[in-house]
């Protein structure tokens, strides 16, 4: 809409509210006259930058809406992503909570046999430490430890007589 129509349809209006006659009983002259005073009151008062403005931000309007169409798809898109991401987050969770539990079982198990095996070590400890009786007869004789006889090989001269390699060298 015009400036000019619109200081028009505003001083149509005024004419006929205020001296309850027609709008074209005015002559031309008259009405050419009264819509220019409009037009210049709507430019001083800042109403026609106010329109301007107004219309400015009207032709925003279809950008906006697809600006905001765009933003809700987006978000639409992040929210979709989001949720399987959580999901996998929730699966992943549950993996490490099943490893958790299998390794806490395997720890309780190992616990349980390191006991036993302390209790074996224990019992072995208190036969050696427990001290041997001495025999009633003090003339009788005592058996003597047995000691195991252990063969080690003699350090023979290189290439000894069996044709292997001595353990240890000899000075020459």
């Amino acid at each position: 809409m015009a400036l000019e129509s619109l200081a028009e349809m505003l001083e149509q209006a005024r004419f006929e509210l205020m001296r309850g006659q027609k709008w074209t009983d005015l002559r031309a002259s008259e009405r050419e006259t009264r819509v220019d005073l409009a037009r210049r009151a709507l430019e001083e008062s800042g109403a026609t930058a106010e329109i301007a403005e107004l219309r400015r931000q009207a032709g925003r309007v279809p950008d906006l809406e697809a600006l905001s169409d765009r933003q809700t798809r987006d978000i639409a898109s992040l929210e979709s992503r989001l949720e399987g991401e959580r999901a996998a987050h929730e699966a992943r969770v549950e993996d490490l909570e099943e490893e958790l539990r299998v390794a806490r079982q395997e720890r309780d198990r190992a616990r349980a046999r390191v006991a036993a095996v302390e209790t074996v070590l224990d019992a072995v400890r208190d036969v050696v430490a427990a001290p041997v009786p001495a025999p009633a007869d003090d003339d009788a004789p005592v058996a003597a430890a047995s000691v195991p006889s252990v063969s080690l090989p003699s350090p023979a001269a290189e290439g000894g007589a069996s044709g292997r390699r001595p353990l240890f060298r000899t000075a020459r």
